[in-house]
């Protein structure tokens, strides 16, 4: 994980303001400021392997390595485990739900980006492909992770609807985020080809 965490400092944009280093709080220690660092965290605290380990695993390096920093999760909810403990205990973490289980949905899709600005955030990262509706118009530096395009590659494997909804998502979260990690050269390649993205927006983590 070192080395990714090495890896994904090429994010920053050199001569900009400290808040506006897309993927800054990867690799910035201490003395620096503290930084804000809101993330997508449904799969987190809810899927057990694939999608759930490697959002713990970041987290929890980032928590080791830069534990200045503050790490909001917005998550539509969460129960206690094993797995999620580091989380639910850490002084430099804040976790968010919706005010109602009715709005589980409707909050993680869209109304949790109303309480970026309040917090404070310096930048927000999607975790599992997507990010929430109206994040470009927060302002702030916007990072997603895609872990592979296998709907598009295989789409035999999905129904119709189902895979028009992974495309649009995934599309739309390229699109807003200024940097894209790609969990592998070969999901990199897929989304050059596939989605005609700059080559320097996407980096292999």
């Amino acid at each position: 994980m070192s080395t990714a965490l090495h890896t994904l400092s090429t994010l920053s944009s050199a001569g900009r303001p400290l808040r506006q280093r897309e993927g800054a709080y990867l690799y910035r220690k201490a003395p620096h400021p503290m930084l804000r660092i809101g993330f997508e965290a449904k799969r987190l605290f809810h899927n057990p392997t694939g999608l759930g380990n490697y959002a713990r695993t970041l987290v929890q390096s980032l928590l080791r390595h830069f534990p200045h920093n503050e790490y909001h999760l917005f998550t539509p909810r969460h129960r206690p485990s094993e797995a999620t403990e580091p989380f639910l205990t850490s002084e430099r973490v804040r976790i968010h739900t919706p005010p109602s289980p009715l709005l589980q949905s409707w909050w993680r899709s869209r109304l949790q980006t109303r309480r970026w600005q309040p917090l404070g955030l310096d930048l927000y990262h999607g975790l599992s492909h997507e990010l929430p509706l109206g994040a470009e118009s927060s302002r702030l530096p916007l990072v997603v992770t895609v872990h592979d395009l296998i709907f598009l590659r295989h789409p035999e494997f999905f129904p119709w609807m189902e895979r028009q909804l992974y495309e649009w998502k995934c599309r739309r979260a390229c699109r807003i985020a200024r940097r894209i990690v790609a969990v592998s050269a070969h999901t990199k390649k897929d989304l050059l080809e596939l989605f005609d993205l700059p080559e320097e927006r996407v980096e292999v983590i």
